[in-house]
């Protein structure tokens, strides 16, 4: 053999080394919590293809239920909804046993200073202006999970 020639193995020939097939990662669960069809159908293609099971709910009051049930490792919510709006839902998640944890992004076409302030306010960990640019949200995502 030459000198840097590589000779090549196989690697369960190593000694402590098994076939065992390598389990995969758990996949991320996402809440999206919004009262448009349309915002919801747009968040889920934006993930379609990517690593996460998704789930949805059509207000506040559902996604509080949803948290529940579910247990989702983040959540994308609308802020402007009817009953309870995304910013009194998001101060009933952070009051929760888990809440703390789960990462927030309120979303609204009302992206003004008291706006996001209020959000922040709420506990959000991020604001978004409404439309979402899909790589800014999927950049965060990647940061998030």
């Amino acid at each position: 053999m030459e000198v840097g020639a590589i000779d090549s193995f196989p690697l369960s020939s190593l000694p402590g080394s098994s076939k065992r097939p390598v389990a995969k990662a758990a996949r991320k669960k996402i809440l999206l919590v919004d009262d448009s069809a349309t915002a919801l159908m747009l968040s889920r293609i934006i993930l379609r293809k990517r690593p996460y099971d998704i789930a949805t709910a059509a207000d506040g009051e559902e996604g509080l239920r949803r948290f529940h049930e579910d247990r989702p490792d983040l959540m994308i919510m609308d802020v402007v909804m009817p009953g309870i709006d995304g910013f009194q839902a998001c101060r009933k998640i952070r009051s929760l046993p888990g809440g703390k944890e789960v990462p927030i992004f309120l979303l609204s076409a009302y992206a003004d200073r008291a706006s996001i302030a209020n959000g922040m306010a709420s506990g959000c960990s991020e604001f978004l202006k409404k439309p979402v640019n899909g790589i800014e949200l999927l950049m965060m995502l990647m940061r998030y999970l």
